[in-house]
């Protein structure tokens, strides 16, 4: 769409993919700079821990398949924005996201919209304020509502956005450690059968143990968030997306465990988002960054940095395939 303004100046072949690329590369490392931050105050470990969002398995791996989908930077903001305590207007900055997304892909608006939802839903607890509380979704929905008319999304019968697939590209249970979409990303772990490109959300083997230390951390020391409440949006984020991720169609490494028939309503609606798989990338990121702030937490700066960096030197080497691959291609 920015391009489209300088048609008439710009040569017949050029295309904007490769600044598309570089732009996706540097604000998903950049915002996840920020995040960690944030936390941690300290400018080393902050870029240790970025660069695993920079190696990430599930944003790499959409640059051959989906260039908009590659936009994973876009749910980082929208956790940076809620992490700013102080930030003035958020809600002026949750409706710009939510719009921009929709001009990027709108799996992107539906991930920001439930994430944005949730966090709103955390706030009611607090204290009902309904004159506040309605103008923060009037604004949201506003604005978005808006941008998609200008941009021609309406311009789209709605019988047309359903599409069967929704229970078939899905997660699997077990698909943070299975290594493989259309390539084995692994140097260590072997392929798993039968298992969705939509759902492919390998952590990576430093991820996997970076995760299982946060776990093992956080149920040692409940004591290491003073404030338990803040974690409250961050948990219905985990068990909400997952859920949706996850479907009707529940399967274990490729091998179907569960299945239960949806009401044709309901069927419909979630055809929206029938790879909902996509749907498990703010969980995904979420293990990564409360891992990396919950070692910082535990260990003095400098243990901090050493583990996290052995933890990336480990990523590296597993992934290495992977990032090979791509690089090739």
């Amino acid at each position: 769409i920015f391009f489209k303004l300088f048609s008439k100046v710009l040569p017949y072949n050029f295309h904007y993919f490769g600044f598309w690329i570089f732009i996706c590369f540097f604000l998903q490392s950049y915002i996840a700079f920020l995040i960690i931050y944030n936390y941690s105050k300290n400018v080393l470990f902050s870029i240790i821990g970025s660069l695993f969002f920079l190696l990430s398995p599930v944003l790499i791996n959409r640059f051959g398949m989906h260039l908009s989908l590659s936009a994973h930077w876009l749910i980082l903001l929208g956790f940076y924005i809620q992490s700013k305590k102080n930030l003035s207007y958020k809600n002026i900055h949750w409706a710009a996201l939510i719009s921009l997304s929709a001009l990027v892909h709108f799996y992107f608006t539906i991930i920001l919209f439930g994430m944005f939802f949730l966090f709103f839903l955390a706030e009611l607890k607090k204290k009902i304020d309904y004159k506040k509380n309605f103008s923060q979704i009037f604004l949201i929905l506003g604005l978005l509502i808006f941008t998609m008319f200008v941009f021609g999304y309406f311009e789209v019968p709605f019988t047309d956005t359903l599409g069967f697939g929704y229970g078939h590209y899905k997660l699997d249970i077990a698909a943070i450690i299975i290594p493989n979409s259309s390539i084995n990303w692994s140097f260590f772990l072997p392929e798993i059968p039968n298992v969705g490109l939509e759902g492919f959300s390998y952590l990576g083997l430093g991820g996997i143990l970076l995760f299982i230390s946060g776990i093992i951390i956080f149920f040692l020391n409940r004591n290491i968030f003073i404030n338990k409440a803040t974690l409250l949006p961050y948990f219905l984020i985990i068990i909400v997306f997952s859920i949706v991720a996850l479907s009707n169609d529940i399967s274990l490494f490729g091998n179907r465990i569960f299945n239960f028939e949806l009401p044709k309503v309901l069927y419909a609606a979630l055809s929206i988002v029938r790879a909902s798989g996509r749907l498990f990338w703010p969980v995904y990121y979420l293990i990564f960054l409360g891992s990396i702030v919950i070692i910082y937490k535990k260990f003095s700066e400098k243990n901090a940095i050493y583990i996290v960096s052995l933890l990336l030197i480990c990523q590296v080497i597993d992934i290495y395939p992977g990032l090979n691959k791509h690089y090739n291609s």
